[in-house]
């Protein structure tokens, strides 16, 4: 009787291990698709601290998942960045590509691209400001400016020492980093970005003229 009872459980576990060997399994979305955006778009326009809470919560899972310096770029990317040295000024050009995914069409609350901007004077990157621009459908296709003027340290430019100002160089190019992220900004040169990218490029100072 034992006997016949483990061949009948035996059966029954090979029966119930073929149901689920063909049972498709469902898969589960990046935290960076469609489906994540819409969520947090939606709550933006709900609640701010909520969406905060879930964009920290999906930045985690990158992290975790071993991804960092660039995220999903089908819905932005910056496509190229430069340096205005009369100003100090890096700016980058960051394209929009498609027509929705940006927190509703132009009257609504939108949605932002930050655009944050590091420079490596020659001991790791130091963060010197943001750019921010703000954007809603309908913008596939479209290209935006984001910009951020910063004070460089005295020596590579400038010296505002005593009473007069000077503007002599050596002319040291220096790397430069833009790091672009989607309705919330990025938190250092390494952070692992959800939709945007990472852009590299190198800067020379030149005199103030």
């Amino acid at each position: 009787m034992k006997r016949i009872q483990l061949l009948v459980c035996a059966v029954l576990v090979c029966i119930a291990s073929s149901a689920l060997a063909q049972t498709p399994s469902v898969p589960i979305p990046p935290p960076n698709s469609d489906q994540a955006r819409g969520r947090i778009a939606e709550t933006l326009t709900k609640d701010v601290t909520a969406a905060e809470k879930l964009y920290a919560e999906t930045s985690s899972t990158l992290k975790i998942a071993g991804l960092g310096l660039n995220g999903n770029t089908s819905y932005e990317e910056i496509r190229s960045c430069g340096f205005y040295p009369q100003e100090s000024r890096l700016e980058c050009v960051v394209e929009i590509k498609r027509p929705g995914g940006y927190g509703g069409p132009i009257g609504s609350a939108g949605t932002f691209e930050f655009v944050g901007f590091y420079v490596d004077f020659g001991g790791g990157w130091t963060y010197v400001g943001s750019g921010i621009v703000h954007i809603t459908d309908g913008s596939g296709g479209t290209n935006f400016a984001v910009y951020r003027d910063w004070n460089p340290p005295g020596g590579l430019r400038t010296s505002n020492s005593g009473g007069s100002t000077t503007t002599t160089t050596s002319g040291p190019i220096l790397k430069a980093r833009a790091r672009l992220q989607w309705a919330f900004p990025t938190t250092s040169a390494t952070s692992p970005i959800i939709w945007g990218n990472t852009f590299d490029f190198a800067i020379r100072m030149m005199p103030v003229r």
